[in-house]
């Protein structure tokens, strides 16, 4: 517990400081400390009071000399326990605490006495022992120690400290008083108490005992940002040791001006993707390391709840030691320059052409369309991965969670038996492979109800409980063992008090804003998880029990590995614990069930929580992704298009977002959206107005497809007029990155102009590209009006070509009659009269 005081005053602060307040009040610190060039304040020369034992060593450094850096709390002085030399301490071991004082007040810090004080007697409760580590109560406490500091500590300034108690002077007497012990360090000021800061001592007195047996789950799962990086994402494996490293990206104003023609923005757009892709990866990195480090922590005492989709999402399966993960992508394909469409015949005539655009044009707007991105791993990175898992199947400590972690209470109480089903056999189904995982074995997600053990399958003989269900109803001056029978079911009873420990929190009651309160830093989170089991089995020293601890997802999700490692230690390593396995733990549950269970308060029929999944929730991720496998279904690798989002159904429905309903709803949205940015890049080519002079004929129109991969799609006409009528669509394979060609029958009846709305469908009819409204000018009866006036000019002609031959050929036989007659008046000649 640290008050923070101003200088010289009693200030009855009675929580602590966060942790990251603390670190930036340290910080500052620093930074002053350094800018002023304070000298390091001696050990102490003065004699110590007479009534105080003198530490034997005990000296107080500058925070040059250490790396702590953080922000001094403005008009308080500040004091923090940082490390103890021994966190269990023997009979004859010497307590050494090493700490920080930083100066926040506007004056110097003078005649200053640091003075160590540690609890006469052993706490007998876990909520006395937290309520007196948070400051809530005072206690009898010894002085041990006490040390005038010489020197000063200017404004702003930070120091380090050291001070070693001697084992002599510890009230450490009877060896029956073993277990933890309250410390206390106060720093005064002519006698008033200016800063404090609190921690736990343990003392192991070698007294024998039989030890408490702990089994610890740890759950391997993703957490909701992780799960929206996921989904923005697909991983691949580089088959090489190490990334490659992204080359420096010019600046956009250098690309611009040495290469790039007025109006191209190539050069900005592919360092903006390569800037994205380098931060992408590394969170990904960091999820990989994460996990990796969760699964190395399998072993003895210690199970793991892993979620096979997180594994199958990064790409890893079990078995797959020295062998290339399966990527759940190609990898990234290069741009190419559209293909170009052939000129257009028909009725269209030279206005329904249009070009094609240009490479640079299309690779511009592929850069900058949102869509998940496909990233890189090193292959050595997943190959650790690969191992980590399977060493961790190996040891036989593995439980396999529903898949994606499903939310087995939420969907128990809207009724979606059949969704907790398909969840625990599609999840055995990928594990199939997984020799020694245990699928009996179900980790509750809410507070337990029978609603929720009636929803699950026969399969499930196991059942996890939260830390707080089927509480003891009998009065009993020890805990019992974690385990209870409920529904015909083995139910796993996880200790509040170690399960609250371990997630770094306290078991006194929340504070004002209704949040648990936290311990200081993972010292005091060791601290107290050791604390809490001494205690626990001094209860009943002689009397073998079973405890079950379950690490939080949040907890699992927001620690870093090593840390979580040695809170496991801390719990498992003492002499007064010992690690047990799953199967050993069920397996006494069951043979002890008919002699030795304890009274436990019944189950409650349904217990909701306002932040587990809702029906409107799941029944918008059920549409997004009927929505998303549409689209999926004009793809020739989907997964490289839309990543995770097609399992947008699954994921929405994990057990971590009721850490963050919001968080819940904003990734159903970012799934659609995905699809969304993929239709996007398909589109119907515009064209200038077309005329259409026929009753039937063939429209032209070029589909093209900014993705990577080919995508087959049906063009679908709807004419704003009956003038138009389509006959029926049409389906076409557009090439990636190209375009393709397409005529679609049309009918026209009658003359007018008509808007045709034309659209890129999946087989199902869903929209698949984008929409556009093209505009045609019909004249249905301008061929027909043609005809009939050719056909009548020809008629014309033709009577006219008879008249005329008639005619001549009447005027010919005229004119032979007459040369044939004589003249009027002659004579007929001598032989014709004869």
């Amino acid at each position: 517990m640290r008050p923070q005081v101003r200088l010289g005053r009693q200030h009855p602060a009675r929580r602590r400081p966060s942790l990251a307040a603390r670190a930036r009040t340290i910080v500052a610190g620093v930074c002053a400390a350094l800018a002023l060039g304070l000298a390091p304040v001696a050990t102490a020369g003065t004699a110590p009071s007479s009534s105080l034992p003198q530490a034997t060593t005990a000296t107080l450094t500058s925070s040059s000399a250490t790396s702590r850096t953080a922000e001094v709390v403005q008009g308080q002085v500040t004091m923090s326990v940082d490390s103890l030399s021994a966190e269990v301490l023997a009979s004859d071991q010497d307590l050494t605490l090493t700490g920080t004082i930083a100066n926040g007040t506007d004056s110097t810090l003078s005649g200053a006495e640091l003075v160590a004080r540690v609890q006469r007697s052993t706490e007998v409760t876990t909520a006395a022992l937290s309520s007196w580590l948070a400051g809530e109560r005072t206690g009898y406490l010894s002085t041990v120690a006490s040390l005038d500091l010489d020197g000063e500590l200017a404004p702003g300034a930070v120091r380090a400290f050291t001070l070693t108690v001697p084992a002599a002077e510890l009230p450490f007497a009877s060896t029956e008083q073993w277990g933890p012990r309250g410390v206390e360090l106060a720093l005064e000021q002519e006698g008033e108490e200016i800063a404090t800061d609190r921690t736990i001592a343990l003392w192991d007195a070698g007294v024998q005992v039989d030890a408490t047996r702990v089994t610890a789950i740890v759950p391997v799962v993703a957490s909701p940002a992780e799960m929206s990086l996921l989904g923005a994402t697909s991983v691949t494996d580089t088959g090489e040791d190490d990334a490659a490293e992204p080359e420096p990206a010019p600046s956009p104003q250098a690309s611009t001006a040495a290469s790039a023609e007025p109006g191209e923005q190539t050069a900005p757009a592919q360092d903006a993707d390569s800037v994205t892709t380098t931060s992408t990866q590394a969170e990904l990195s960091a999820l990989l390391t994460r996990v990796t480090g969760l699964l190395s922590l399998a072993g003895d005492g210690v199970v793991l709840a892993v979620d096979p989709a997180l594994m199958e999402a990064l790409g890893v399966s079990a078995g797959q030691e020295g062998s290339s993960a399966t990527p759940s992508a190609t990898g990234t394909a290069q741009a190419s320059p559209a293909s170009p469409s052939s000129p257009e015949a028909g009725e269209a005539g030279p206005e329904a052409s249009s070009p094609a655009p240009s490479p640079a044009a299309t690779t511009s707007s592929d850069s900058q369309e949102p869509s998940p991105a496909t990233v890189p791993l090193p292959a050595a990175q997943l190959a650790e991965l690969r191992r980590a898992l399977n060493h961790a199947l190996d040891s036989g400590s593995v439980i396999t969670l529903p898949w994606a972690d499903a939310d087995l209470s939420a969907l128990a109480h809207l009724g979606q038996g059949e969704a907790i089903s398909s969840a625990l056999t599609r999840s055995l189904q990928a594990t199939s492979t997984w020799d020694g995982a245990m699928t009996t074995t179900v980790l509750a997600t809410g507070a337990l109800d029978t609603t929720t053990l009636a929803q699950l399958p026969q399969s499930v003989t196991t059942v996890v409980a939260q830390s707080g269900d089927l509480p003891v109803s009998e009065d009993l001056t020890y805990t019992p063992s974690g385990w209870a029978i409920s529904e015909g079911r083995t139910v796993l009873v996880p200790d509040a008090d170690l399960t609250a420990a371990i997630d770094g929190e306290m078991s006194v009651a929340a504070d004002e804003t209704d949040q648990p309160v936290t311990t200081d830093n993972e010292l005091d989170t060791r601290q107290l998880i050791r604390a809490n089991s001494a205690i626990l089995t001094r209860q009943a020293p002689n009397r073998h029990r079973d405890l079950v601890v379950t690490v939080s997802r949040q907890t699992a999700a927001q620690t870093d590995p090593s840390e979580l490692a040695a809170r496991l230690g801390a719990l498992l390593d003492p002499s007064w614990t010992t690690g047990q396995g799953l199967d050993a733990l069920v397996a006494a549950a069951q043979a002890e069930q008919e002699r030795d269970q304890v009274a436990r308060a019944e189950l409650p029929s349904t217990q909701t929580s306002a932040t587990e999944l809702t029906q409107d929730e799941l029944d918008a991720s059920r549409q997004t992704a009927s929505y998303l496998a549409s689209l999926a279904s004009v793809l020739s690798s989907p997964s490289s298009v839309l990543g995770l989002s097609t399992e947008v159904e699954s994921w929405a429905s994990a057990t971590s977002w009721r850490a963050d309903p919001q968080g819940r709803s904003a990734y159903i949205d970012q799934a659609r959206q995905t699809g969304t940015a993929m239709t996007e890049r398909i589109t119907v080519v515009p064209s200038s107005t077309i005329n259409v002079i026929s009753s039937s004929a063939d429209l032209p129109l070029r589909i093209q497809s900014s993705l990577d991969q080919d995508v087959t799609v049906h063009i679908h006409l709807k004419p704003g007029s009956t003038r138009l009528q389509a006959s029926k669509d049409v389906t076409v394979t557009v090439p990636a990155h190209g375009q393709a060609s397409a005529t679609v029958p049309i009918k026209a009846v009658g003359s007018g102009d008509v808007d045709v709305h034309i659209t890129v469908l999946a087989a199902d009819g869903t929209p698949v590209g984008t929409a556009i409204t093209l505009h045609t000018r019909v004249r249905a009866d301008w061929e027909s009006l043609g005809t009939t006036a050719v056909a009548a000019v020809l008629v014309v002609m033709l009577l006219a070509g008879i008249v005329r031959t008639v005619r001549r050929g009447r005027r010919s036989g005229a004119d032979g009659q007459a040369l044939k007659a004589p003249a009027a008046g002659t004579c007929p000649s001598p032989s014709e009269a004869s």
